[in-house]
């Protein structure tokens, strides 16, 4: 049986905080059903998880997540380190460190870092509109990182109707992201143009 591995590293926005299923999972059906190939999720994420946070647990883990032999490793974290306001500085650093982990728990150093998602308005309390600075200065940052660590970088669309809070995704957005990711990894290997 040919099978692949999706291994999806985050915070509650990946790990599905609000539906029973989060965009890992989701995807690797898609995938399934698109490539004839058995798929694999592995949703390495937790809520309230800051950037320092998976750092962390990347540490204490590292040689298992490297077993699964991942296909393709994703990476989206930042909602809480805008939350908490991290210094983009401190942000950076430890950036820099979760991708450079994060690539080599996956086969040929293959990772899609995911820009973080804005947040939208209504958002519920302790979140704040002004946190989106902070977001968009984290997303300058991964884009930097991505491209001098030869990294892919996706921005995904998002919609309000994505969320059910203007944080956490709703069923749509689990699907609308699951869509978009199973349609770049498609795009990437030449099956959709």
């Amino acid at each position: 049986m040919i099978w692949e591995s999706l291994l999806c590293m985050g915070d509650s926005i990946t790990h599905g905080a609000r539906t029973y299923l989060g965009y890992p999972e989701l995807t690797a059906g898609l995938l399934r059903q698109a490539t004839n190939t058995q798929w694999s999720s592995w949703n390495f994420a937790w809520n309230g998880y800051r950037a320092i946070d998976l750092l962390r647990a990347i540490d204490e883990r590292g040689a298992d997540l490297a077993r699964f032999n991942a296909s393709l490793c994703t990476v989206m974290i930042g909602t809480n380190d805008a939350k908490s306001g991290t210094a983009l500085e401190h942000y950076t650093i430890v950036m820099e460190q979760v991708l450079l982990k994060a690539r080599l728990c996956s086969q040929n150093r293959n990772l899609l870092v995911l820009a973080v998602p804005a947040l939208s308005p209504g958002m519920s309390l302790p979140y704040n509109a002004s946190m989106n600075a902070n977001i968009a200065a984290y997303n300058a940052a991964l884009t930097r990182l991505a491209a001098a660590q030869r990294c892919a970088y996706m921005e995904l669309s998002v919609t309000g109707d994505d969320f059910v809070d203007g944080v956490h995704l709703s069923e749509r957005g689990v699907t609308s992201f699951a869509q978009q990711l199973c349609d770049r990894v498609l795009s990437d290997r030449g099956l959709r143009g």
